[in-house]
């Protein structure tokens, strides 16, 4: 998956508005076009000796327009999952011209395990929906354990801020998965929380 960041004031916005926890955007007066980019929470990575990376968090990305000064959007922003967890759903509910639009990054799921050697899947990256654009969140990579064979752990899956967390790390970007771990090295590793970003 690649990765494209836009610049805080792309596209004729002078404001920018990052919610790291959940609460309420107010359309001001003066400003009728508002942005919305909703990413969820990125996963951990699988709960076990030998674990496959998170998924990362899905974005919804919508553009409204006439919107009517005063209006009120509620915002969720999705937690993120620790060690064997699923990140959470960022969330956007907005009404704007009599109908009401919900816009949804979901989280990363956490990725497989086993207690012994063997090989592991990564978790599933989180679907978006209800955006112009919606993006997946990228698959956590895959972890594995032999006896005197080596080993690996995989990479957490990423969101649109960047790549998850590497083999036996937790992930730092926001809907970044954590990145996996086997029973000869890594931790318990965590994922990312989401984000939800305004532009007005």
């Amino acid at each position: 998956m690649s990765f494209i960041i836009v610049p805080s004031g792309a596209g004729g916005f002078t404001n920018t508005d990052f919610f790291t926890s959940s609460g309420t955007f107010t359309v001001p007066a003066g400003k009728s076009t508002i942005k919305f980019t909703v990413t969820g929470g990125g996963a951990g990575t699988g709960a076990n000796s030998t674990g496959g990376g998170g998924g990362g968090g899905g974005t919804a990305i919508r553009t409204f327009t006439n919107v009517a000064s005063g209006t009120i959007a509620t915002i969720t922003v999705g937690a993120a999952g620790g060690y064997g967890g699923s990140g959470g759903q960022s969330r956007v509910v907005i009404t704007v011209s009599g109908t009401t639009y919900t816009l949804l990054g979901n989280g990363g799921s956490p990725g497989s395990s086993t207690s012994g050697f063997g090989s592991v899947s990564g978790g599933g990256g989180g679907s978006a929906s209800g955006g112009d654009i919606n993006i997946n969140g990228s698959s956590g990579g895959y972890s594995a354990a032999y006896s005197g064979q080596g080993s690996s752990a995989g990479n957490g899956g990423g969101s649109i801020y960047g790549p998850g967390g590497g083999g036996q790390y937790a992930g730092n970007l926001y809907g970044a998965g954590g990145g996996g771990k086997n029973i000869y090295a890594g931790g318990n590793n965590g994922g990312f929380q989401g984000l939800v970003v305004v532009e007005y």
